[in-house]
């Protein structure tokens, strides 16, 4: 699972590689609800593979994410 910010943009960037899938999200400080309300609706989709436990790993990278001056996450999480 990757959760970075790209630098200087504005932007959030979560990624999660399962098997053959990429579910990878880009969004705004402002759009971070909706983004959750999405990722609760594809835990809930059983065409999908991800899971409630994903659903809940991305939501608090989600919650966590904040934008900084230098464009990281907490915990040094930038370029993972």
């Amino acid at each position: 699972m990757n959760a970075t910010h790209t630098r200087g943009t504005g932007y959030n960037v979560l990624a999660l590689i399962k098997g053959d899938e990429r579910y990878v999200w880009l969004y705004t400080d402002s759009h971070r609800p909706e983004v959750l309300r999405r990722i609760g609706r594809m835990a809930a989709n059983p065409e999908l593979s991800l899971t409630w436990k994903d659903a809940a790993v991305l939501s608090g990278k989600v919650a966590g994410q904040k934008q900084d001056p230098l464009g990281t996450t907490p915990g040094g999480m930038e370029g993972e």
